[in-house]
């Protein structure tokens, strides 16, 4: 083996074991690899034989992007990535997956590009922030109840002022 197949074994070792999902699709939209971790965010661990394209994966799982604009095949960031060559940095989006439950995901999808510059497909990395979206929901929900008592109790101690001052007054 050459030192270039030892980089490219150590370059599909790393991306199959990654911590983030990892979606290549090839110029024609075909699927050409899902890592471990994108099979698990999809909410299955391996995809049925019927999902071949991006269009097929996307009209078998739900995904909804941070404005709630589902994405359908034939639009979104990864068309963008293969007709543009557009880059989407911090994509934010909840997926649906096969097992129903729903996950938030941000990551990059962005155009894979030969040395002349011509779009060859597109890639999509992407990690799980579902316990951060839930800990930033449950950070503002508490912020608001904090925010309530304490509107609250200012109005109480003004009650219990006024009335104090009413009285002292009268006396």
């Amino acid at each position: 083996r050459t030192a270039l197949d030892d980089a490219h074994f150590k370059l599909e070792e790393a991306i199959r074991n990654a911590p983030v999902g990892v979606v290549s699709i090839d110029r024609d939209q075909k699927l050409s690899y899902v890592n471990a971790a994108a099979l698990t965010l999809f909410g299955t661990n391996k995809l049925p034989t019927a999902i071949r394209d991006w269009g097929s994966l996307v009209g078998s799982v739900e995904i909804i992007d941070a404005r709630g604009v589902k994405m359908i095949p034939d639009d979104g960031p990864v068309n963008r990535a293969l007709e543009a060559a557009e880059k989407s940095q911090d994509f934010e989006c909840e997926v649906t997956g096969f097992d129903g439950i729903a996950r938030w995901c941000s990551g990059y999808i962005g155009p894979v590009q030969s040395p002349e510059g011509k779009t060859t497909g597109a890639i999509l990395m992407f990690a799980d922030t579902s316990e951060q979206k839930a800990s930033a929901n449950a950070l503002q929900k508490l912020t608001e109840l904090l925010f309530n008592v304490q509107e609250e109790e200012r109005g109480n101690l003004a009650r219990v002022l006024h009335e104090q001052i009413g009285q002292s007054l009268a006396a």
